[in-house]
């Protein structure tokens, strides 16, 4: 149940740490290409694998988040009061 690595996306963290240079992002054409995948969210979900099983076993069951796609916007779990604690 993995996402699938859309070599195209790009992404810009919501939140990064005060002793870090800036937010993480991924770019195409980086060294950065189709690692979106990071940390995110009080568990710390990582990779394409764990994004897409939370998505089928909890997002698409609960009603509140089931308009999230974390396959397409794994940013989500920080756009998301209620995601940000799952």
């Amino acid at each position: 149940w993995a996402c699938y690595v859309d070599p195209q996306m790009t992404m810009t963290a919501e939140t990064w740490a005060s002793w870090a240079p800036g937010p993480l992002k991924c770019e195409p054409g980086t060294g950065t290409e189709k690692c979106c995948w990071w940390g995110r969210g009080a568990i710390q979900t990582t990779g394409p694998n764990n994004y897409g099983l939370l998505q089928r076993e909890v997002f698409s069951q609960v009603p509140s988040l089931s308009g999230i796609d974390l396959c397409t916007n794994p940013e989500a779990i920080c756009q998301n009061d209620d995601a940000k604690w799952l």
